[in-house]
């Protein structure tokens, strides 16, 4: 399970009751904070977000996370390292200009 805690002030309680509920990963996207992760395990890590030079439009870049922390663990990575790919992919989509409309 993947969201974002845009709304959410400490999204933490919430995860805990998702692995409650048998979720085996429950990764919790906190935009330029990175991300937070609880594993089936109870192990919590936090990602930072990969630093950019300049932002150019961060529409898509909670998919582009998913899609590399998935890429990741489906590669055989520790849940850590591919959270980290994901993080990296984030940060190559909200620095392409060809995901953002010509200003």
């Amino acid at each position: 399970m993947v969201f974002s805690g845009e709304r959410l002030a400490d999204p933490r309680p919430f995860m805990d009751r998702l692995r409650g509920r048998g979720a085996r990963l429950v990764v919790c996207t906190l935009g330029a904070a990175g991300a937070l992760a609880l594993a089936g395990d109870g192990r919590w890590l936090e990602v930072p977000a990969e630093p950019v030079e300049r932002v150019v439009d961060t529409n898509g870049a909670g998919d582009a996370f998913v899609a590399g922390t998935l890429a990741g663990l489906r590669a055989g990575d520790p849940l850590e390292a591919a959270l980290r790919r994901g993080s990296r992919q984030a940060a190559r989509a909200i620095q392409s200009t060809d995901l953002a409309p010509p200003a």
